[in-house]
C-alpha cells in the first residue's frame, strides 16, 4: 500500500494538486485497482478540487457526488468508485441539477456542443438513460407525437418529476410512462421552476414571475394498471362510496373511508400513497382534493371500482 500511495501522490504532483498529507492519496490507492491510471486519478483530482461545489444525492445505500463536469463519484456498501460520465457516453456535457426521484438519480445536463438541456435518470448512478417524453396521457393543447420540448429546469416534488419548458409548458413525469400530463401556462418560456409547500413558483425573480397551486399541475389520475403497480409496492386502495354500496359489491383488497367520513384518512402518514376510486370517479376526485388539502401529497385517482374488480 506504501508504494502505492507514493504512486499516486507523485501522479498527483504532476497535475499541480497539493497534497498536505496521504489520506486523499490513500483513498485513491485503495479504490484503484491500477494507482497507475492517468484517467482515474483525473477523475478524483477533478472531483476532489471542487471545493465541494458538486451535487449530491442518495438512494438507499447508493451516495453520489458529481462534479459540474460530469465526474461521478460513488459510494456503494462500503466501496467507491468513479467514472467521467462525458468520456463514458462521448459528450461535453455540463450536470446542473441531481435529484432522488421515485427510486432512480435524475439530473439535469447542459450541452456545450448543442446548447440544449437534458433530462436523464439512473438506477446505480454510472448507466445513464435521456428520459423520453413524446405522449402524453393528459394535455391541454394538440401536440404531435414525437415533438421535442426545449426543457430549461427541472424540479421534484413528491413521486412525480417536472420540467419547465419553452412556450409556457410544464411536462409532468410520473412513475406511469402512461400517465405522463402536459400543461401550458403562459405564452413566455418558463425558465425555473420550484416548489415552496404547495406552491409552484415559475420564472422565480423575474418580471415574467408567477404561481401556481400544486393541484394545478400534478397529476393525479393514473391507469389500472399502474394503480396496481403503486399497491405491489404498498400503496393503499380506498373505496369512497357509501357503506352501503361498498357492502353490495366492492375489490377485496381495498378500505371503505365514504367521501363523507374523508377526514379518516387523517390516521395515515402524510407520505402515505392513497388510490381512491368509486362508482364512476366524480367522488374519488372529491377525496383526492380534500386530502391534499390535509397535506397528503402521494394521492391519486384511479376512476371506477368496476375497472378495478374487471382488470
Amino acid at each position: 500500500m506504501r508504494k502505492e500511495i507514493l504512486a499516486v501522490v507523485v501522479a498527483l504532483s504532476i497535475f499541480g494538486v497539493s497534497i498536505e498529507n496521504n489520506v486523499f492519496a490513500k483513498e485513491v490507492a485503495v479504490n484503484m485497482k491500477n494507482p497507475e491510471n492517468i484517467n482515474a486519478l483525473r477523475n478524483f483530482i477533478s472531483l476532489n478540487q471542487n471545493n465541494g461545489d458538486f451535487l449530491k444525492a442518495e438512494i438507499k445505500n447508493i451516495k453520489l457526488e458529481i462534479s459540474s463536469d460530469g465526474i461521478i463519484k460513488r459510494s456503494m456498501n462500503g466501496s467507491v468508485s468513479t467514472i467521467n460520465y462525458n468520456s463514458q457516453y462521448g459528450s461535453d456535457c455540463k450536470f446542473l441539477k441531481l435529484f432522488n426521484w421515485n427510486g432512480y438519480f435524475a439530473a439535469l445536463i447542459y450541452d456545450n456542443i448543442s446548447g440544449e438541456k437534458q433530462v436523464i435518470i439512473s438506477g446505480l448512478g454510472f448507466i445513464w438513460q435521456p428520459v423520453e417524453y413524446d405522449y402524453f396521457a393528459e394535455s391541454d393543447i394538440n401536440y404531435v407525437y414525437g415533438t421535442k420540448y426545449k426543457v430549461n429546469d427541472i424540479d421534484v416534488y413528491g413521486d412525480q418529476l417536472y420540467l419547465a419548458c419553452d412556450d409556457g409548458i410544464v411536462i409532468v413525469i410520473t412513475p406511469c410512462v402512461k400517465c405522463y400530463k402536459l400543461k401550458k401556462f403562459s405564452d413566455n418560456d418558463i425558465k425555473t421552476i420550484s416548489f415552496q409547500g404547495d406552491t409552484v413558483k415559475l420564472n422565480e425573480n423575474t418580471q415574467l414571475a408567477f404561481e401556481i397551486p400544486i393541484s394545478d399541475i400534478r397529476q393525479n389520475n393514473i391507469s389500472v394498471e399502474e394503480a396496481f403497480n403503486m399497491k405491489s409496492s404498498g400503496a393503499l386502495f380506498i373505496d369512497v362510496r357509501d357503506e352501503n354500496e361498498f357492502n353490495q359489491y366492492h375489490y377485496n383488497d381495498s378500505i371503505n373511508i365514504p367521501v363523507s367520513r374523508i377526514l379518516e384518512i387523517l390516521k395515515y402518514d402524510r407520505n402515505a400513497v392513497l388510490i381512491f376510486f368509486c362508482k364512476s370517479g366524480g367522488r374519488a376526485g372529491k377525496a383526492l382534493s380534500e386530502a391534499q388539502k390535509m397535506g397528503f401529497v402521494n394521492v391519486y385517482n384511479v376512476g371506477s371500482v368496476d375497472k378495478l374488480i374487471e382488470y
